[in-house]
């Protein structure tokens, strides 16, 4: 009798834990819809951060068209100069709030050890620019 006393209070404090909305535990309603504005700008590493990077980001934006550029960094330019521009994959997700879209491109030919600016965006809305350095060699 003990025992089971003592299961039921686990099984039941797990219960009211994981439906009092504790911090970490995602619900439905922490869903939100991307917004017109690029946001959650992520950067992932490849199988080789030395010359390439993958940036992904979600945005409401629903075009095949949108897009990442970057630029070196270099002593001559403190702004991003000689700006390359790549088109960036889209993926639909379907969620309880609603649909939402993100968008990944994979940035190549990179230098090992070298500092870029980057920004990702779609028609004319665009992220701040930011910036990466690639890993050394």
């Amino acid at each position: 009798m003990f025992r089971l006393k003592y299961k039921h209070a686990a099984l039941i404090i797990t219960l009211v834990a994981s439906l009092s909305g504790l911090p970490g535990v995602p619900f439905c309603s922490d869903i939100t819809l991307a917004t017109a504005y690029p946001e959650q700008i992520k950067i992932t590493c490849t199988n080789n951060p030395q010359t390439s990077l993958t940036v992904t980001w979600r945005m409401d934006c629903y075009t095949e068209y949108c897009h990442v550029q970057y630029a070196e960094i270099t002593s001559k330019h403190s702004t991003p100069y000689d700006v390359k521009t790549i088109t960036a994959e889209p993926t639909r997700l379907s969620t309880p709030a609603g649909p939402i879209q993100l968008y990944s491109s994979t940035i190549t030919r990179l230098k090992p050890g070298t500092s870029y600016f980057y920004r990702v965006g779609c028609g004319n809305t665009w992220s701040e620019w930011r910036s990466f350095v690639t890993a050394a060699e």
